[in-house]
């Protein structure tokens, strides 16, 4: 448990013994000692965004008696957001060497065939962290002797082709946002949540229960009507028989 600095002052505030207290600031110095402050490498940030690069140097933590402040290292830089812009058809390939092994090949078609001719942008959001597969992932998938990433990623999409210069600014296209999907690194099937503009997308024809959902996009909001969708993971269920 990390302790806040009111929570420190309040530790110096109440009687304890003081080889107690000496125990206790050990712990919390050497706690911080224990690696060099590491700034993260330029090419790990999204291009133009200085303002962040002048203040990934760390986070000041503890001040202990007569030593100063020891800085927080940053022991993983997120990765970009990326964007990708959709032309013809073999651009969907594109999308899935940029999720790498989290998109199996035919989930990628499942999202073509159901997405084509309506897609002209899409962003891929590392890092992502999916409620769903997190409760999985602490159920199951953190149990298993294999490795699992404990984030996803996810892809939103646009009907607009979104130029370079405006990657940053997506709620300029929020008339544009046609839904997203959450990809989830495991072995069987890798579509997570999922909600996609039926008006704008492959499905036949029918009638589809709707409603409004808002995703948040480098600090927009951006919202689609659709139904939320999800790919059975059968690594942890599998339905009963008939």
């Amino acid at each position: 448990m990390i302790l806040g600095a009111g929570s420190f002052q309040s530790l110096q505030s109440i009687q304890v013994d003081d080889i107690l207290k000496s125990e206790v600031l050990f712990y919390l110095t050497s706690a911080y000692k224990m690696e060099e402050p590491v700034s993260p490498d330029a090419s790990e940030l999204p291009p133009g965004n200085d303002a962040v690069r002048d203040s990934r140097s760390g986070w000041q933590g503890f001040a202990s008696s007569g030593t100063g402040a020891y800085e927080m290292p940053i022991v993983r830089a997120n990765k970009p957001i990326q964007l990708l812009r959709i032309d013809e058809v073999s651009d969907w390939d594109e999308v899935k060497t940029l999720a790498g092994d989290f998109l199996l090949p035919h989930d990628l078609d499942g999202l073509k065939q159901l997405l084509d001719g309506f897609v002209r942008s899409v962003y891929i959001e590392h890092d992502y962290v999916d409620a769903d597969y997190r409760d999985t992932y602490s159920h199951f998938y953190s149990k298993k002797f294999a490795h699992y990433p404990d984030r996803a990623i996810r892809l939103l999409f646009f009907s607009d082709p979104i130029a370079a210069d405006d990657w940053s600014e997506p709620a300029k296209f929020s008339n544009a946002f046609i839904g997203y999907s959450v990809i989830k690194p495991n072995r069987v099937v890798s579509i997570g949540r999922t909600l996609i503009d039926p008006r704008r997308a492959n499905v036949p024809p029918g009638f589809v229960i709707a409603t409004k959902f808002v995703a948040n996009l480098l600090g927009e909001e951006l919202a689609v009507e659709g139904f939320p969708y999800m790919g059975q993971d059968t690594d942890v269920t599998i339905p009963l028989g008939d």
